[in-house]
């Protein structure tokens, strides 16, 4: 058995590396084969992939939906990236392509590209060795809406929809469970003296699951200033 790290990868319609849209997830117990990633089995990651496309793609009203254009939708042009977290650098990787489902609403405007949904996850105990989180996005308008008038927001019918498709994730059927890996790291110092505990390097299963109805941000995927205004 094996841990596997799983890079869902949207590719913006540039095409550009740098217009891309990376969620990230690890999945534990991974039985071992050859012609996957590292010592993993290819018909065990596959049946990952399947899942997470599904968290995506699936549902009702799948999030693809609510996803803005920027994201291509042409065939295959989407992809996860699998690796072996325990296999040796230069790391093999194990590709699976996929279509994301188009927009189901088409006319909607787009958010910045930086505007982001944080699903926050743990694993038994809410603490800093056994959480994550996954900076979903990026979005189209049809995702919230006003709030009274007040303030834009995600409507909190389709953050309950996220949260119930990352939920069969954690409770699909296969072996290979979602789960909080904690990369191996000695004790490290803060610049105020205080000290952050070691990480033991272990994979736990995802237990806990939630979303707020707030916006977060990650600046990486901003659109660049292309003119500077000065005065004087």
């Amino acid at each position: 058995m094996g841990t596997a790290l799983a890079m869902v990868v949207f590719k913006g319609l540039t095409g550009l590396p740098k217009d891309r849209f990376v969620n990230t997830f690890h999945f534990a117990d991974v039985p071992n084969g050859t012609g996957g990633a590292g010592t993993l089995s290819p018909a065990a990651l596959d049946g990952i992939a399947t899942d997470l496309i599904s968290v995506y793609n699936g549902g009702t009203t799948p999030m693809a939906a609510y996803m803005a254009n920027q994201i291509s939708r042409a065939a295959g042009a989407s992809e996860i990236r699998f690796y072996d977290v325990n296999e040796a650098k230069p790391k093999t990787t194990y590709v699976k392509t996929f279509t994301l489902a188009p927009s189901g609403f088409g006319t909607a405007a787009s958010l910045p590209a930086e505007v982001a949904l944080v699903a926050s996850y743990y694993a038994t105990r809410n603490i800093p060795q056994r959480r994550g989180r996954i900076y979903l996005g990026p979005w189209s308008t049809s995702i919230g809406g006003d709030d009274a008038g007040k303030i834009f927001r995600p409507n909190t019918g389709n953050t309950a929809n996220i949260v119930a498709r990352l939920a069969a994730l954690r409770d699909r059927a296969g072996v290979e469970k979602w789960s909080v890996y904690s990369r191996p790291k000695g004790q490290t110092t803060n610049k105020d003296g205080s000290s952050n505990p070691p990480r033991d390097g272990t994979v736990r299963y995802v237990t806990h699951i939630w979303m707020d109805d707030e916006f977060d941000s990650v600046r990486a995927r901003g659109a660049r200033g292309s003119i500077r205004t000065r005065n004087p």
